[in-house]
């Protein structure tokens, strides 16, 4: 079973800044996430990468109890920089997320959302506090329901999921993700008394395919796009085993 393509290296900022020794060049960046409300975000994922192709290295944190970050690394230049940073919503553990930042070029174009921030990272030895930061990109999670025609159960067993293969689409209708699903994936996101898959997204417009023998498809289709701008909780959709296209 394979996974979709993507050559991110991702690194957490613990792991980073546990390399970092005495007398070492390094640059450090601080803040604080907030949400709409001016309340401090606790476990919100923050995302910093260069800005380029998706392959550089990007490394990643999370919120402590007080909406606070701290990223220290080592650098090997002293000349000022900037680095793109994302600050999104807690993914919730119970949830298959397929799309995480950073995101690419073309999706930010339909949703100016992911666009994140650019920040300027200091020479050596100084730290930047970015201050207070807005939540810039909202997780919803989508319970995505397989059924026969009848209105049956599709997948009765976890093993029935190995072969499972997920698709999302953006609304210009350009795929944006096609990847199977891991063990631990599938041991936490899948609801198997259900024939249900709990998917996490990011805010904007969606649509869920799946196919149940890998990549070779027929892909499966939800009946219509998930707008996921309307909705503050969870939302459930059913897939019925329609060819696409037919």
């Amino acid at each position: 079973m394979g996974k979709s393509e993507r050559f991110s290296f991702l690194i957490p900022f613990s792991i980073l800044a546990v390399a970092v020794t005495a007398g070492e060049e390094r640059f450090v960046i601080t803040g604080r996430i907030l949400d709409s409300k001016g309340q401090p975000v606790i476990g919100a994922q923050v995302t910093l990468h260069p800005p380029g192709p998706a392959g550089d290295l990007i490394v990643f944190t999370e919120t402590d109890e007080s909406g606070r970050f701290r990223y220290e690394a080592p650098t090997s230049s002293t000349i000022p920089h900037e680095e793109i940073l994302y600050a999104v919503s807690p993914l919730p553990e119970d949830a298959y997320a397929p799309i995480t930042p950073p995101y690419d070029d073309e999706l930010k174009a339909v949703n100016s959302a992911l666009n994140g921030k650019r920040v300027r990272v200091l020479k050596n030895k100084e730290e930047e506090d970015l201050g207070d930061l807005p939540l810039q990109v909202h997780y919803r999670k989508i319970e995505v329901h397989l059924r026969d025609p009848a209105g049956a159960r599709l997948i009765v067993d976890q093993s029935g999921w190995q072969d499972l293969w997920i698709r999302i689409k953006d609304e210009n209708g350009r795929t944006v993700s096609e990847a199977g699903l891991s063990r631990r994936e599938i041991e936490s996101a899948v609801l198997v008394d259900q024939s249900a898959i709990c998917v996490a997204l990011p805010e904007g417009v969606w649509s869920i395919e799946v196919s149940l023998t890998e990549q070779r498809g027929p892909w499966y289709a939800s009946r219509r796009n998930l707008d996921l701008r309307r909705h503050s909780r969870s939302v459930r959709v059913t897939i019925t085993v329609q060819p696409v296209g037919k």
